[in-house]
């Protein structure tokens, strides 16, 4: 007979959150699709600190997920992350081109919670096709 396995520390896991130093410099990530808004905190080594924020964590569904409402919320449960971190000294990375990524950085900006460096805008996004033209094609005999 097979006996049910018991919770040994090893299959349990936990998520600890990392302090970050006075005056250390953090990343805030910006992702914006146009289904979805995604942002994170993270350290100079790329360490993401705290948990990952989206409209689908909040609670949005479906296409309210891409709206500036949503985008607002999402930017509130961020700076509140950030405080409970201690992240004051902070960069902004945006990447994407849905239309939620100049609500967040409003929201952040005007919080007046962060003393920001600088904001960096990835803005290559091209849609076209990766292997290359088609060849054409070879004449008939």
């Amino acid at each position: 007979m097979n006996s049910p396995k018991k919770e040994t520390k090893r299959n349990q896991k936990t998520l600890e959150t990392k302090k970050v130093k006075d005056g250390e410099e953090s990343f805030i990530n910006v992702f914006s699709s146009f289904n979805n808004n995604i942002s994170n905190i993270c350290n100079k080594k790329g360490e993401v600190l705290g948990k990952q924020v989206s409209c689908g964590n909040i609670g949005f569904r479906g296409s309210k997920k891409s709206t500036a409402y949503a985008a607002q919320k999402a930017a509130q449960k961020i700076i509140s992350n950030a405080r409970e971190l201690g992240v004051y000294n902070v960069s902004l990375k945006v990447r994407g081109i849905g239309p939620g990524w100049s609500v967040i950085l409003r929201e952040i900006i005007s919080s007046n919670v962060f003393q920001i460096n600088e904001i960096i805008y990835n803005d290559n996004h091209s849609f076209s096709n990766r292997e290359g033209n088609r060849a054409p094609k070879k004449p008939r005999k």
